[in-house]
């Protein structure tokens, strides 16, 4: 079964990222593979930290569900209860051109900054070989922000 999920997300891929290679930028998609490969035999997508940012519950004999339902938070179009394709889906929005994101919008690395975070650590990127973008609207929101500390309030259950 992981074979099929591992080529499902390959094929998924190419397809929806084929622009990488028509841009005569193979390396780019090579690299993308090489990723999601990595992520395949670290069984990243069983995860409980990739559980945790998607939002993921177990089903009983049915794989997990996402409580998320909006569409825009998933790359994937089964990602709501297919954690490989998701995170497959997840590494290739991130190779994203900038040139290609809609106006208004924000590129996969700045929408999904914990993803990406955590992705980093667990992979490593190359920065010479994946575009780090720039996410100007979060660190304006950060930088406004300036959180300090936490406080965290319980609440007697009645």
């Amino acid at each position: 079964m992981s074979y099929r999920i591992l080529s499902f997300g390959l094929v998924f891929c190419f397809f929806l990222f084929s622009h990488l290679a028509l841009a005569n930028n193979e390396e780019v998609a090579h690299y993308l593979i090489e990723l999601q490969q990595q992520a395949q035999q670290k069984k990243l997508a069983q995860a409980r930290v990739w559980h945790r940012l998607l939002k993921y519950n177990s089903q009983l004999f049915r794989g997990v569900i996402s409580e998320a339902d909006g569409l825009d938070f998933f790359n994937a179009p089964q990602g709501k209860t297919d954690s490989d394709a998701e995170l497959a889906a997840t590494l290739a929005s991130f190779f994203l051109p900038l040139s290609e994101v809609p106006e208004g919008k924000e590129h996969p690395q700045c929408n999904f900054p914990a993803r990406f975070k955590w992705l980093n650590q667990q992979l490593s990127f190359d920065p010479q070989r994946l575009d780090i973008q720039s996410c100007d609207r979060l660190d304006r929101w950060l930088g406004v922000l300036d959180p300090v500390g936490v406080t965290l309030v319980l609440l007697p259950i009645l």
